[in-house]
């Protein structure tokens, strides 16, 4: 039974953690010298080859 409610904690946090890191994925970090309001453009993002969607 401690095994059982030892990995549902475990499973829960891999979970948790796996929905916490979905908004970082392709969000650029402006650097700090730039003023944040200036209007930056960033390259669009290249497909990594050997992926399929």
């Amino acid at each position: 039974m401690m095994r059982h409610r030892i990995l549902m904690v475990l499973l829960l946090a891999a979970f948790a953690v796996s929905l916490n890191a979905c908004g970082r994925v392709g969000k650029p970090v402006a650097p700090d010298d730039v003023d944040p309001k200036y209007p930056r453009q960033y390259p669009a993002q290249q497909p990594v080859p050997g992926s399929t969607k």
